[in-house]
């Protein structure tokens, strides 16, 4: 029986798309209301939606590279407070980078900010920002708050 999943179902599929499946796993399925019967009428709205989410993600990901590269024109700042030997008190995490960059710069989503550890010291560090294909290097200033 041909079914249109409603949800992911492990070792059998993605939601939205169309298994053959056999006809007592379908039924149980369609009970649970995971799948739905696939009919003509319901795999055209299938495609309208996926084309739908093909493009919303598209949009998205052209809004993200365009806030990477902006970053990256500008570099990105952080101030925080440190003692004399330039030791910070309190460590850079990727949340802190996520809020100063969409502060200052634009709105970047913290899965986007690759930082194995927290930046503990005053310095020029490089990060790498990603947008799920390819890796971008930007430069990072960790700079001392003046007392």
């Amino acid at each position: 029986m041909k079914v249109i999943l409603l949800q992911d179902i492990s070792k059998v599929g993605k939601r939205f798309e169309v298994k053959e499946l056999p006809n007592g796993y379908a039924s149980h399925l369609i009970r649970l209301k995971k799948a739905e019967l696939a009919t003509d009428k319901k795999m055209k709205n299938i495609k309208q939606v996926l084309r739908r989410k093909e493009l919303v993600d598209k949009q998205k990901a052209d809004a993200l590279n365009a806030a990477i590269e902006k970053v990256k024109a500008s570099g990105i700042k952080v101030i925080a407070k440190a003692n004399d030997e330039g030791t910070l008190f309190e460590g850079i995490t990727a949340v802190k980078l996520q809020e100063v960059v969409s502060d200052t710069i634009a709105e970047l989503p913290i899965t986007s900010i690759k930082l194995d550890d927290p930046i503990k010291e005053v310095g020029e560090y490089e990060i790498v920002l990603t947008d799920g294909n390819s890796d971008t290097k930007v430069k990072l200033s960790v700079i001392a708050e003046r007392r």
